[in-house]
């Protein structure tokens, strides 16, 4: 079941969605927007390659009794943004991310504890040959030790698995997503068709049997993969609430897992309820949702599966 929390305006077109992985920190939210500069003096010059701006959005999420919402802490100009990822572990003690723009940057900043962001560092890159590959680091890297054509289309997304190694999925133009096992990858182990490009995949990295996409024309998707390496993933919910193209998903770490155990008349079949707070963005009508996806499972099924 999906429950709207709270509908905000991100001024510009948004494009990413990030929760803080680091303990102390996991209410924090990041939302990156990425718009054309429609000013009068970008209109005037014709000749003029378009400017893209963007603004990183810092909230933090608030809890009052049982409502969640998220404040306001800080906006940033810059550069159109592409995408923002969280440093997984601290450096230094310190929380890092780094975000891509429009100009061809890739930016690291510090996490103050005020919750407010310091520039760190940049560096120039660029890329693109629409090919999933894989490298070997132990090895001559000069080489890939795979190249994978089985999407049809661009490949948007490669997620790993938050706790086994050798997992990770992958999104594409084509609508599918792919669980693949690294030791084999001559085809996947598990996939679906989620009928929309798959922008964004993200673990569940509390509870790996659940994986959200941000599915562009098709809204956003929950997917129950405890069963993928028996080929299973079906899907549990959608949400197409947003009504533009979805290109942010992510889901709160500190908020993510609310288990409850009800006792029944039996004593071992007891229902285990699991809520997760998310935060999803769309692109062209530049909003950005939070909102709370939950189930219930059998306790005795699942610690059989275990």
């Amino acid at each position: 079941m999906a429950e709207t929390l709270q509908v905000l305006d991100t001024e510009y077109s948004a494009d990413s969605v990030e929760w803080c992985p680091h303990e102390g920190y996991q209410d924090v939210l990041l939302c990156g927007t990425y718009q054309l500069d429609q000013s009068n003096d970008a209109q005037e010059d014709s000749s003029a390659p378009q400017t893209r701006l963007g603004k990183l959005q810092t909230y933090r999420l608030k809890q009052e009794e049982e409502t969640q919402s998220l404040e306001h802490v800080q906006t940033t100009d810059m550069p159109g943004i592409l995408d923002i990822k969280w440093c997984p572990s601290l450096i230094d003690s310190q929380s890092l991310f780094g975000l891509v723009n429009s100009i061809g940057q890739l930016q690291i900043y510090q996490l103050n504890e005020d919750c407010k962001s310091d520039f760190v560092t940049s560096t120039e890159l660029g890329g693109d040959d629409c090919k999933f590959k894989g490298w070997d680091c132990r090895q001559d890297t000069s080489s890939p030790i795979f190249v994978s054509k089985r999407h049809s289309m661009g490949v948007c997304s490669i997620q790993c698995h938050p706790f086994k190694e050798n997992v990770l999925s992958t999104g594409s133009y084509d609508e599918n997503l792919f669980i693949w096992d690294t030791r084999n990858m001559r085809s996947p182990i598990a996939e679906t068709n989620l009928g929309g490009g798959v922008w964004r995949i993200k673990w569940d990295s509390q509870k790996s049997d659940y994986i959200i996409t941000a599915t562009m024309y098709n809204g956003f998707h929950v997917i129950d993969a405890s069963e993928f390496s028996d080929g299973k993933l079906s899907v549990v919910c959608h949400y197409d609430k947003q009504e533009s193209i979805g290109y942010g998903a992510d889901i709160c770490y500190k908020h993510s897992v609310d288990s409850e155990r009800h006792d029944t008349k039996m004593g071992d079949n007891s229902t285990i309820n699991f809520n997760r707070t998310i935060a999803t963005c769309s692109f062209y009508n530049h909003v950005l949702h939070l909102w709370n996806f939950s189930t219930s499972e059998k306790s005795q099924n699942k610690e059989n599966k275990d």
